[in-house]
């Protein structure tokens, strides 16, 4: 499946326009001198993949945004992103983000906790000079919506961490935690060009994307999560059912292979070619399944 993406070499120039659109709005409220500023640019020094800002840019250029629009949609998903990774952090007592040590670990666990509110809060600040106000409310409501449901998710992964492995909890944790950011990249732009009526395609396709991505990562995280007694992985929890490695390997793989197909049907489907990212995204982890086939 090919969808036919926006056709504007700006989109990567854009890129690199959202962190320091998220650093100024952050920096509006603090001292030269706050230890939140320390903690933000060491967070950001080390840049990830930036998927979630890239989704959201193409879909603004696909939908006609304006360039600063589009930058402003984009920080608003990153800076919430990034707030979840250093929560995530903190919470699961991981060490390193991107091969250097997380906030929580460098400056310890009240920063990391007032960084994540911070950025939060920015997330919403990214929003307030949108070129189109009347869009602004149902803006607001995704924006909260997506946060709760990540933070929900995030409550659930903790707590299966204590528990007996069961892959349909642990699918459902996934889709809470990481459907909701995917699909706030391409909602954002959807409701600010009027498409709202798209949105419940984006969400499913988002949601179908995030499940086959964290799948993906338990497979390759399997041994590692199996050495620390994780009980989210969702191939750990295949073998208890499955009883036994290949075939819940086999069936994770099929899981996966599934959920990306579905994410690509329905994100082709939206207006404008708005989410061709998504589509190819999608495709180029079903080529991933392939390492862990057999």
């Amino acid at each position: 499946m090919k969808a036919v993406p926006a056709s504007t070499d700006s989109v990567e120039d854009s890129v690199g326009a959202v962190g320091p659109f998220i650093r100024g709005h952050l920096l509006s409220g603090l001292a030269g001198d706050s230890p939140l500023l320390y903690a933000f640019d060491h967070h950001f020094s080390t840049r990830g993949k930036r998927t979630r800002s890239r989704l959201s840019l193409h879909c603004s250029a696909a939908l006609g945004l304006p360039d600063g629009d589009a930058i402003g949609l984009a920080a608003c998903v990153e800076a919430l992103h990034n707030a979840s990774l250093i929560q995530d952090d903190l919470q699961d007592g991981s060490e390193f983000r991107r091969g250097r040590a997380a906030v929580w670990k460098r400056f310890g666990a009240d920063d990391a906790i007032c960084l994540t509110n911070s950025l939060l809060s920015t997330a919403f600040a990214c929003l307030a000079d949108l070129s189109d106000s009347a869009a602004m409310p149902a803006l607001i409501r995704c924006l909260q919506s997506a946060v709760v449901e990540t933070a929900d998710g995030q409550a659930r992964d903790l707590k299966a961490g204590t528990s007996r492995p069961d892959p349909d909890r642990s699918l459902a944790s996934a889709a809470e935690k990481s459907g909701p950011l995917f699909a706030l990249a391409l909602e954002l732009p959807l409701i600010a060009a009027g498409q709202q009526i798209h949105c419940a395609a984006a969400r499913a396709a988002a949601v179908d994307f995030g499940c086959g991505y964290q799948i993906i990562d338990d497979l390759k995280d399997l041994e590692a999560d199996r050495e620390s007694g994780s009980g989210s992985n969702v191939v750990l929890a295949l073998e208890e059912r499955l009883e036994g490695t290949a075939p819940a390997r086999a069936e994770a793989v099929r899981l996966a292979a599934a959920l990306l197909e579905s994410a690509g049907r329905h994100a082709f489907r939206l207006p404008h070619g708005s989410g061709a990212l998504l589509v190819d995204l999608a495709s180029a982890l079903q080529a991933q399944l392939q390492a862990f086939d057999g």
